[in-house]
């Protein structure tokens, strides 16, 4: 990872980490109080908000890379059918 791209990973990550935090703060304060409580809002947070949208962005990239690479060999073998 570029030093740039890590950079920018650390600010969003704590600007998420704002976003997530002030939604569970509003949820259940209570549950922020203990080691336990947060991190029981946090993976909460996660899984409902985060996750789902890693893993469509990681799904439409890895159905993208088959597709290009489907395509890219179609286009070759029709090239070379023209030789």
């Amino acid at each position: 990872m570029t030093p740039e791209d890590q950079e920018r990973l650390e600010a969003c990550t704590l600007e998420i980490a704002e976003i997530l935090y002030r939604n569970a703060e509003s949820k259940n304060a209570l549950q922020l109080k203990t080691l336990e409580g947060i991190e029981l809002a946090v993976r909460e947070q996660l899984l409902e908000n985060v996750s789902p949208k890693i893993g469509f962005f990681c799904k439409e990239k890895q159905w993208n890379d088959i597709w290009k690479r489907k395509t890219s060999q179609k286009l070759h073998r029709q090239i070379d059918n023209y030789k």
